[in-house]
């Protein structure tokens, strides 16, 4: 598998060539590849901080060669640009008592990442959010169906035991909350492109039912409570806000391939009782002994010591598990020997995107983070608010995608995910002109 990993750098080759020639291409080759960007190479989830940094360098480089220069500003990304600032002084920060390789690698995404958000928000192509929920759509489906096909002919590469029951892996060992965390805009996506493929209510539920039941058979066979709570949460967001559109057939029936897809990976491939066990600690104390809320609790004692500027970029995943496993003894004697064998005790690391940030940078890091993600979900809900009817899908499935997408990464690890910061610039995306359409993207100034 370690040979497929690094077959898939050749997206972020081919990103950083169309970036630089042909960056409509790459805005879509982009969003295609969102679950393919998922895999591990090598034991690290690399490939997400190479895209990005590849597109920044390639944008930054075609800025450069086109006799413009790279500096922007716009007052509405003004968020934006405090946080990533912040960022990158934290880390030079930390860069001065210990120069590192992590800490390197993080000062060159940090500084490469405005280029990156700039290069989404000014290459997209005609109506930028459709193109990318289509291309999510037809990148998920291909993903989740080769992962299935992978699965059954070679199911040593890509299904575990744990816990008395087998879940599936993305490619190259990737955790399975983590493969999920694409799987609501993948699900946008499918109901975005049956509207605009097909023109037939019967052919758009059959195009559904079709689409989304790799992607349910994989999503359930993680076995992941959290692709199961936030694909749920964005299609109910999606059926709140959207009342009146006339699609709530079509949301049925993407339940109904779901359920179907339940039925056939609970009677074949996962065992039964552990399964739905591990559903039901949602609503259990069991959950509180859990590695990630071990870790943010173990997260929150570190916290002290810099509940303003946090304990620094870096430290919580290098330092936090003597405290996990700590704050593990305490809770329950003994308990600390058995989280060490246990695969999820990688989570001690973070386990979660937002909580790194709040335990890293502290309070004031925090709040301009929580005032970035209100900036670019603020953008698309005016946008939604003075849009035409034509454009409410669209926007609505964006919406409803993200905020689903910001609860699965309460879960997930990693500051370089590349979906959050893709969906990130695309959220930015937004414009509106005199006539209440989206014919572009309008980017920031140069």
């Amino acid at each position: 598998m370690k040979e497929i990993g690094w077959l898939f750098f050749l997206f972020v080759v081919a990103l950083f060539l169309l970036a630089l020639i042909r960056p409509k291409k790459a805005f879509v080759l982009l969003f295609f590849c969102q679950p393919f960007m998922l895999t591990r190479v090598d034991e690290h989830y690399i490939l997400s901080a190479a895209s990005i940094i590849a597109i920044g360098v390639a944008h930054l480089l075609r800025l450069l060669l086109q006799g413009k220069v790279p500096i922007f500003f716009s007052a509405k990304w003004l968020p934006i640009y405090l946080f990533l600032g912040y960022m990158i002084l934290q880390v030079l920060l930390s860069l001065v008592g210990d120069v590192g390789l992590r800490l390197s690698k993080l000062l060159l995404f940090y500084v490469f990442l405005p280029f990156f958000l700039h290069f989404v928000v000014t290459a997209a192509p005609l109506a930028p959010i459709k193109s990318a929920l289509k291309a999510l759509a037809v990148g998920g489906f291909l993903y989740f169906t080769l992962l299935l096909l992978v699965a059954y002919l070679a199911p040593e590469t890509v299904l575990v035991m744990d816990r008395g029951m087998l879940r599936l892996e993305g490619f190259g060992g990737t955790h399975p909350a983590y493969v999920g965390s694409v799987v609501p805009f993948v699900v946008a996506g499918v109901i975005f492109a049956s509207t605009v493929v097909l023109s037939g209510r019967g052919k758009r539920f059959v195009f559904v039912l079709i689409a989304s039941l790799p992607v349910a058979i994989a999503a359930i066979a993680t076995g992941s409570r959290a692709i199961v709570i936030s694909t749920l949460l964005m299609l109910i967001l999606f059926g709140i806000i959207s009342k009146g559109m006339n699609i709530g057939k079509l949301v049925k029936v993407l339940g109904v391939g779901s359920a179907i897809a339940a039925i056939v990976v609970v009677n074949v491939n996962v065992h039964e009782t552990p399964y739905f066990d591990r559903l039901q600690s949602v609503f259990d104390e069991k959950i509180l002994l859990e590695t990630r809320w071990l870790s943010f609790i173990a997260g929150f004692h570190m916290l002290k010591e810099n509940y303003l500027f946090g304990i620094g970029v870096g430290n919580f995943s290098e330092e936090s598990f003597a405290a996990f496993l700590a704050v593990a003894d305490t809770l329950q004697h003994g308990y600390s020997a058995r989280l060490i064998q246990s695969r999820d005790a990688a989570l001690s690391g973070g386990g979660s995107i937002h909580f790194s940030y709040l335990f890293e940078t502290g309070i004031l890091g925090f709040v301009m983070y929580l005032m970035m993600l209100a900036t670019a979900t603020m953008s698309v809900w005016r946008a939604y608010k003075k849009s035409l009817v034509e454009n409410n899908m669209a926007l609505l499935l964006l919406l409803s995608a993200w905020i689903a997408t910001l609860l699965h990464l309460t879960f997930v690890s990693g500051e370089t995910h590349l979906l959050l910061w893709s969906m990130l610039g695309l959220m930015m995306c937004v414009s509106r002109n005199k006539e209440g359409n989206f014919p572009h993207c309008v980017g920031l100034k140069l």
